[in-house]
């Protein structure tokens, strides 16, 4: 396979990842989209973040092209895809984040608080501390 070859199979297969991408932005599923915790989480997340990476997908897919269209050689094309593949990890994340966010911050708060919860942890430091003497004294026998 050429170099031409593959950047052009290259270009074409993020162009259909960014066009099956923005497709099933509303839809969220397991197998096409932008994936991380925050998307799982907020539907709203999924959706913005899913137009984001579809759109970018898209024409940085066609900038991929025009760069193999151009003759850039195979090293070049590889260091642009893999910048573009960070500058789309990078920003879908923050988008999904803040998305994420700005939804959990519009929940309403209850009206009446949650019961404040009594822990007693003195049984468990008594114990650490009891266990750590134990050891002390092994250490200095042995």
């Amino acid at each position: 396979m050429s170099e031409l070859a593959f950047e052009i199979v290259i270009s074409l297969t993020l162009l259909a990842a960014g066009l099956l991408t923005f497709v099933f932005r509303n839809r969220r599923n397991s197998l096409v989209g932008f994936r991380v915790g925050y998307t799982y989480m907020s539907e709203r997340a999924w959706r913005e973040t899913n137009t984001f990476a579809g759109l970018f997908m898209m024409f940085f897919s066609v900038f991929l092209l025009g760069l193999s269209t151009i003759g850039v050689d195979v090293a070049t094309f590889t260091i642009a895809m893999l910048a573009g593949v960070l500058v789309l990890t990078v920003f879908g994340f923050r988008i999904a984040k803040r998305a994420y966010e700005e939804e959990e911050l519009s929940v309403e708060v209850p009206e009446k608080p949650f019961e404040k919860i009594e822990l007693n942890v003195k049984p468990y430091l008594a114990l650490q501390l009891l266990g750590m003497a134990v050891y002390f004294v092994l250490v200095v026998l042995l």
